[in-house]
């Protein structure tokens, strides 16, 4: 390696931007459309050292009092390329390439925010211990162009040290000034896509006989409109549907020195949900990806040769969503693909796979036999010709994974045997097979009865999405199942043996085996939420390594990066927002990028090691609800026909928060939300409840709008378009709802909370829902995200949230699982936000119930709809055709040729028909009237049938009538109310 002009050469490109050193270049993609045309790949692109080396210095571990670290560093050979800062904030700073200013501090308490707020209106002093988190280390991260030999001499306030490159392999510690100091060897990742206008993700690469390595990206380009505080309601509401955004497939190439410029696939403006890319035998590039063309998401793909585009191919036809597609060359040449593909007759997801010759695809095979849903499939091929496809299915009522071995001149599935099969969550398969042709196989398990009953008064026996998440790996050789001979986690420090997901494999050229994962970083929290980093370890002799710290990949859960092998290297290639660094309000941006770092052990790896793997039975936990499936049956086919209608019971929620939300660090992957609805609740629909979709970042609401499209598989699952806009008390958190696709979050009306003559801002969020035909619902409204009722619009605000599995019951006082007081209520207590005095108020109110941040199984909002539609779902909420559910419990509450929500006028005394089929016996039904309990029974039956009459109706009033019923075992049901006008 040369040093000097080469050194400085690069640290010209190299610019640091808040978050990375990255170069910087001028985005011009050739456009492709649909004919073969002669596209040339420029390749005045970024240039990039694949040897640049990477240092990570963890400064002030264990302060206990904020310390000034202001240093330098010098080098005894080569040259400082860059410096970064680690948790850079406030008045720190780098000076030059070689020297810093920064300090270890406290992190902000969660919830301090919400608490100084609070101190603030009850007139206490704002901050103190409120603010007062948990001392966190800073320090910086030094990318070099220098020899193994090079000393490294650090000067700081707190004292000086140093240490040698060769000293610092990766996956090992130095520790320095009693144990203050933490240094380790990290990758130099650069930025690829920096300063383009698009938010870049979801990547895919793969090598070519030439040792190029090729990186396909999904590029999301946002409308020219950008969303801020408004000062002023809007005169033009259609501003809030963006014209002009989409997604389009961008293409580049790395030739070892520098990267090409991105090349366009496809055209701009389409829906387009993720990317996979293989090189043929022939070196033809070819990338396929999974689009939305009139309502139907099919795989599409494009080869490229070097000079030429292909035409753009459709591989799949049938009615349903092919999805998550995954690529691979075996080693004759020939590319393979494998895929998730729902069936809209079945409503059954499964996994497929094909080969890909000249574009076209041969007769698909359906790898996962399973009659339930199969998820994510991973493909690797090994030397013979066979394929494996490695995915998670379903079948056994909790998460399994399966590797199938697949014959591609037979074109079926060989043989699919169980990888991991107990009653814990085993999910997100990856495969890779090494130069032995061992099937190394990783995946993310979680705990027994995952996604089941959990809620804040109901602490099991499920478990929330994103608990106890680790990952497993486990080794086929020659058929037999192994495990390695040290366990994965042997070496690793005690805050990285959990909070661990979307494990990645792959095999370097010398022949040693990854393994990348998502790790959550405890008390981390940028302006987008939580932080999340990618870790990598590696497979020697007969031990893991420790993990690897990979620089610049702060971003959201959800991450699915590739390691690629090339004849010039080993590359991680990643997506990364830059939030644990972003800074808005100081123009630093928070984008979606690529990265791609280089991974380069040198040498060649020690032989591995492996042991026979223990055979895990599968136990014999009981399952927390071994009827459910015949209850859900029992609710999908009930039908009630009055007045010349017929409806269907459409179980749903939409408030479940996800990692998308910037408190939804415990919630788990936007895309668990999906399993969770379609398989473990069962559900016929669900919508995101993040806040904003993302704190009103387009990007994350195009993914959430897109991510409801994708999963929309009817009639069988429709979901909504949904999201939580969050407004402190009195004004109140709503949750919104639309039936089609493509309307903005609306933000805030500065100056609108709280108006004591009524919220201005509600108001003006009542316009927007009318003018794009949507509703709201006022959730957990009796506590400080709630509202003492001082607005109500009945056209956009039909409905309401009344009891929420995350927190209480919010119907009125005493009532079962309300709160009493302050002590025993979730979030504040403001008893003026009961459901009661709402309907105490006039205001016409349908019932619902929803989950919230962690809270599972345990919330149901069931609409009483004509059709199985969006449009149907939205009508029928609007109708107040809805009730409110902690189980699959069936409600029926009529009166005469009227239902649950509606309002009419009777002649008569009204009498109402009530029928209930529980999943134990009813213990309690109780009738409400006006506020007034006047009807109860205790009939200790699983189905119960009554007919109550009032008898004592007041002339010429409207009364509101209402039903809750509770089982034996705590479980409850709130039919919406009746109001009645009795005029004799």
């Amino acid at each position: 390696m040369r040093y000097g002009r080469v050194a400085i050469g690069l640290a010209a490109v190299l610019l640091i931007v808040g978050t990375s050193a990255a170069a910087v270049w001028l985005m011009n993609g050739a456009q492709a459309g649909g004919r073969q045309r002669t596209v040339v790949m420029e390749s005045a692109g970024p240039l990039m050292n694949p040897q640049a080396v990477a240092v990570r210095m963890l400064l002030g571990v264990r302060d206990q009092q904020p310390t000034v670290w202001d240093g330098a560093v010098k080098l005894s050979q080569g040259e400082v390329l860059a410096i970064q800062g680690w948790r850079f904030a406030e008045s720190d700073t780098m000076e030059g390439r070689t020297a810093w200013r920064a300090s270890t501090r406290r992190l902000p308490r969660p919830g301090a925010a919400r608490q100084r707020r609070q101190q603030g209106r009850q007139g206490n002093p704002p901050g103190g211990a409120a603010a007062q988190g948990p001392m966190a280390e800073n320090g910086v991260i030094l990318t070099l162009d220098a020899p193994e030999t090079a000393q490294v001499n650090v000067t700081t306030k707190q004292g000086d040290f140093s240490f040698s490159l060769s000293d610092l392999p990766y996956g090992k510690t130095l520790r320095a000034l009693d144990g203050n100091v933490q240094v380790d060897r990290v990758p130099a990742p650069m930025n690829i896509t920096q300063q383009a206008p698009t938010a870049d993700d979801f990547p895919a690469a793969a090598a070519d006989g030439d040792g190029n390595l090729w990186v396909a990206y999904v590029a999301y380009k946002g409308s020219a409109a950008r969303l801020e505080p408004l000062l002023e309601e809007p005169k033009d509401w259609s501003l809030f549907k963006p014209q002009g955004n989409g997604d389009q497939i961008k293409l580049m190439k790395f030739d070892g020195t520098q990267w090409s410029k991105p090349m366009d696939v496809t055209e701009a403006g389409l829906d387009i949900y993720k990317v996979a890319i293989a090189v043929d035998g022939g070196n033809r590039v070819w990338v396929v990806w999974s689009q939305n063309v009139k309502g139907n998401w099919d795989l599409y793909a494009r080869g490229y040769d070097g000079k030429e585009l292909t035409e753009t191919r459709r591989l799949t036809t049938r009615e349903g969503t092919d999805t998550n597609p995954v690529a691979i060359t075996d080693e004759r040449g020939n590319v393979h693909l494998a895929w998730q593909s729902f069936d809209n007759r079945t409503g059954q997801s499964d996994v497929m796979a094909a080969t890909l010759a000249n574009g076209a695809l041969s007769s698909s095979v359906r790898v996962s036999p399973s009659p339930a849903n199969d998820w994510d499939p991973s493909i690797a091929a090994d030397s013979d010709g066979t394929i494996y496809v490695a995915y998670d299915t379903y079948d056994k009522g909790n998460y399994d994974v399966m590797l199938a071995m697949v014959n591609p001149l037979a074109r079926r599935a060989v043989r699919v045997i169980s990888v991991a099969n107990s009653l814990r969550m085993e999910a997100r398969a990856s495969v890779v097979v090494d130069k032995q042709d061992n099937v190394w196989v990783a995946w993310e398990e979680r705990g027994e009865n995952w996604g089941k009953d959990f809620g804040a008064l109901q602490p099991g026996p499920g478990i929330p999405l994103y608990r106890g998440a680790g990952v497993k790996v486990k080794v086929f050789q020659r058929g037999m199942a192994q495990t390695t001979v040290g366990d994965l986690d042997a070496h690793w420090p005690t805050g990285l043996k959990q909070m661990n997901s979307f494990p990645r494999l792959g095999v370097d050229g010398n022949g040693r085996v990854f393994l990348a994962f998502r790790h959550r970083q405890q008390n981390m929290r940028g302006p987008a939420g939580t932080v999340w980093h990618e870790y990598v370890t590696f497979y020697e002799g007969n031990q893991w390594s420790a993990p690897i710290f990979v620089t610049n990949s702060d971003g959201l859960l959800t991450n699915t990066p590739t390691l690629v092998a090339t004849r010039r290297g080993f590359f991680l290639v990643y997506s990364a927002d830059g939030r644990q660094f972003a800074r808005p309000q100081q123009g630093v941006p928070l984008n979606h990028e690529i990265y791609v770092a280089p991974l380069n052990l040198r040498g060649a790896p020690a032989a591995v090691a492996f042991k026979v793997a223990v055979t895990e039975e599968m136990g014999t936990s009981r399952p927390a609800h071994p009827n459910e499936p015949a209850d859900v049956a029992r609710m999908r086919a009930y039908r009630l026909t009055v007045n010349g209608k017929t409806y269907q019971l459409l179980r749903g929620e939409f408030h479940r928060h996800t990692e998308i939300s910037g408190d939804g660090g415990n919630d788990g992957s936007y895309l668990d939300m999906w399993r969770y609805g379609l398989d473990v609740a069962d559900m016929d629909w669900i919508g995101y409840g993040d806040h904003d979709n993302g704190g009103g970042r387009e990007y994350t609401w195009w993914l959430s709008q897109k991510l409801t499209d994708v999963f929309h598989v009817p009639p069988k699952f429709v979901p909504m378009f949904t999201y939580e806009r969050s407004v402190p008390y009195p004004d109140g958190h709503r949750n919104v709802m639309f039936a089609h696709r493509g309307v903005r979050t609306l933000p805030r009306l500065q100056g609108g909370t709280g108006d004591a003559a009524g919220g201005r801002d509600t108001k003006m969020l009542y316009k927007y829902l009318k003018f794009f035909d949507g509703i709201c619902a006022v959730h957990t409204s009796a506590t400080d995200m709630g509202t003492d009722w001082r607005d109500n619009d009945p056209v956009a605000e039909p409905i309401v949230e009344i009891y929420q599995g995350d927190r209480n019951n919010y119907e009125a006082l005493g009532a079962p699982r309300a709160a009493s007081g302050p002590q025993d209520s979730y979030g504040g207590w403001q008893p003026a936000g009961m459901v009661w005095n709402a309907l105490e108020k006039g205001y016409r109110l349908g019932f619902q119930s929803s989950s919230d941040h962690i809270s599972t199984h345990i919330s149901y909002a069931i609409v009483l709809a004509e059709k199985p539609t969006r449009q149907a779902i939205l009508d029928a909420f609007k109708k107040r055709h809805c009730y409110a559910a902690t189980d699959n419990i069936i409600m029926e509450f009529r009166c005469g040729n009227h239902i649950m929500g509606d309002e009419f006028t009777t002649q008569t005394p009204p009498k109402f028909d009530i029928r209930i089929v529980g999943t134990q016996p009813i213990a309690r039904v109780d009738i409400v009237k006006d506020n007034t309990y006047v009807y109860n029974a205790t009939p200790h039956q699983k189905e119960v049938r009554l007919t109550w009459q009032d008898n004592a109706p007041t002339q010429d009033k409207v009364s509101y009538y209402y039903v809750r019923a509770q089982q034996s075992d705590g479980q409850l049901v709130w039919a919406s109310p009746m109001w009645v006008r009795y005029q004799p």
